[in-house]
């Protein structure tokens, strides 16, 4: 009997640690990495880099030259990103079920925005005012999510670092979109 019990207790323990490893894979996030502009001579389309897989950032109308609609295709998703308002500038993000807004904290002021999901709010800012080379998310705990040219004042390339797996992926694709806008040339 005692030696039933005790392989009872060691299935039940080698279960219940195989439940808690599948559940923290689970709740583990993308890890984005990168972002480059797909030309070197147009920002109209981007290239998103993660570690589960390849995104692209486009005009949604690119011959109309209408920098207000873009589109994020990835996998088998879609993100629409349309400008809801031009002063101030507000953005909005639709994947299909939730919607997020973008928006200045302060008009007029281009280092500082309010991303606004699901009932949260994310501070998105330049590192430095007036200087649109680096970005960083301000977040409650530890983790960080930030985003630097890969070579200083050239907007095409940008490198990613990202600590943050519980912050989800339609926030940092809003911070990738507005960053990118902002920093990039419209030609």
């Amino acid at each position: 009997m005692a030696i039933f019990l005790s392989n009872t207790r060691i299935r039940v323990f080698f279960l219940l640690f195989f439940i808690f490893c599948q559940a923290s894979t689970l709740t583990g996030q993308t890890e984005f990495i990168s972002i480059r502009s797909f030309y070197d001579d147009s920002a109209r389309e981007w290239n998103i880099e993660t570690s589960d897989f390849d995104a692209t950032l486009y005009l949604k109308w690119p011959l109309r030259n209408d920098w207000n609609e873009w589109v994020i295709d990835y996998e088998d998703k879609f993100i629409r990103i349309q400008k809801k308002w031009t002063n101030p500038p507000v953005w909005q993000l639709h994947d299909g079920l939730y919607d997020l807004a973008i928006s200045q904290k302060w008009r007029g002021d281009d280092n500082l925005w309010i991303i606004d999901y699901r009932d949260q709010k994310f501070e998105w800012s330049t590192a430095e005012y007036g200087d649109s080379n680096v970005w960083f998310m301000n977040t409650s705990d530890s983790t960080y999510f930030d985003v630097w040219t890969e070579f200083p004042q050239d907007s095409r390339d940008w490198l990613i670092e990202d600590t943050s797996p519980m912050l989800p992926e339609m926030v940092k694709f809003a911070a990738l979109f507005i960053t990118v806008y902002l920093s990039s040339p419209r030609f």
